[in-house]
């Protein structure tokens, strides 16, 4: 191809079609400039489909985070409810309001009572996601700001573990520690 239009450039030069000659010049620069701009679109759009498609894995990735964390919180919730009913059979029993003292359940209560629960929540697709410049790759500011409140703001998540409740269980710990030889003296034998 390159010695067709060497040789056209031959034919006009030899000729002496100077005129001729500079506006075919400009013509094939015309084409190398438009062929290298399409190159460039088509590298551009690849580049497009490329970073896209790292972005819906990405956040596949995420989602599947959510979603386990999800689980991970309806199954504290439930503990955290079992927690409850065991404090409040306790609570019952300390204040002689059971007729009918079921001491399995009682044992359960006062152990289970004393439950601290808590989570962490996995953050490394997020993670991947900031890290890899990908974030922007997300639309959706709204969404983008719920992820940065979720991954770096953990006020939310602190709540359960502040100075409270943490003084709650270690009021709790004591008791245990306190009354625990009784109980089980008592459980002990009764089973004997």
């Amino acid at each position: 191809m390159f010695r067709f239009f060497r040789r056209i450039r031959q034919k006009l030069f030899l000729e002496g079609r100077v005129s001729r000659y500079f506006g075919y010049a400009i013509g094939e620069i015309v084409l190398i400039v438009v062929g290298i701009l399409i190159a460039l679109q088509i590298n551009d759009w690849n580049e497009q489909r490329k970073d896209k498609v790292t972005a819906v894995s990405l956040l596949g990735e995420l989602k599947a985070e959510l979603l386990y964390d999800l689980d991970r919180l309806e199954e504290m919730m439930l503990t955290l409810n079992q927690v409850d009913e065991a404090g409040l059979y306790l609570s019952k029993f300390l204040s002689g309001s059971i007729d009918n003292v079921d001491a399995n359940r009682l044992l359960d209560s006062f152990w289970r009572a004393g439950h601290n629960a808590s989570i962490s929540f996995t953050d490394v697709a997020y993670n991947s996601l900031i890290s890899s410049g990908k974030i922007d790759s997300i639309k959706n500011d709204s969404l983008k700001r719920k992820l940065a409140y979720l991954h770096n703001d953990k006020r939310w998540g602190k709540k359960y573990h502040d100075e409270h409740m943490q003084q709650v269980y270690n009021d709790y710990q004591r008791f245990i520690h306190r009354y625990s030889d009784t109980l089980f003296r008592r459980t002990y034998f009764q089973r004997v």
